[in-house]
């Protein structure tokens, strides 16, 4: 009988360390992204958020929304050539017999793409220019300068419309 008990009492051991690890590794795998970090734009709250700082209105709001929703899917979208691109370039870097012809192209395709996320990039802005006055310009460029800031910390804005 005492055999039973003491086979029980094992068991629940194991069962309770079992959970207290499965804890532990639940805490220590890297979380999903906070609400806050994951990109919204699109139709999302920050690009509104920004509207109502840039106090837009009617229909230049609209085409505001509009353009930023836009720029932000195409960057996301050329990034991800981009990125593509030089996973291709890598690949044939450290091939054992390394393509120069394969190099250069790959070098070239990078060039274009990133010149066309500049492009798209610099429509964008002088576009939205023509919606603002000089008081929203302002702080538009406030905005992208934080942006920048960011960008060059590696860090992703999280804070598209807030005031600092």
């Amino acid at each position: 009988m005492k055999k039973w008990w003491l086979i029980i009492a094992l068991c629940l051991s194991v069962g309770l360390n079992v959970g207290i690890f499965a804890t532990m590794l639940v805490q220590r795998r890297p979380a999903d992204r906070p609400i806050e970090m994951r990109p919204r734009m699109p139709g999302g709250r920050p690009v509104e958020m920004l509207a109502d700082r840039l106090e837009l209105e009617g229909d230049d709001r609209q085409q505001f929304i509009r353009a930023q929703s836009e720029l932000f899917r195409s960057v996301q979208t050329q990034r991800r050539e981009i990125e593509r691109l030089r996973h291709r370039l890598r690949q044939e870097m450290v091939a054992p017999n390394p393509d120069r012809a394969a190099v250069e192209e790959a070098l070239g395709a990078i060039s274009t793409a990133q010149t066309g996320l500049d492009r798209i990039f610099v429509d964008n802005v002088l576009m939205t220019r023509e919606l603002l006055g000089p008081r929203q310009e302002r702080l538009y460029f406030h905005f992208l300068e934080r942006l920048r800031r960011q960008a060059e910390m590696g860090r992703r804005p999280t804070d598209l419309g807030r005031r600092q």
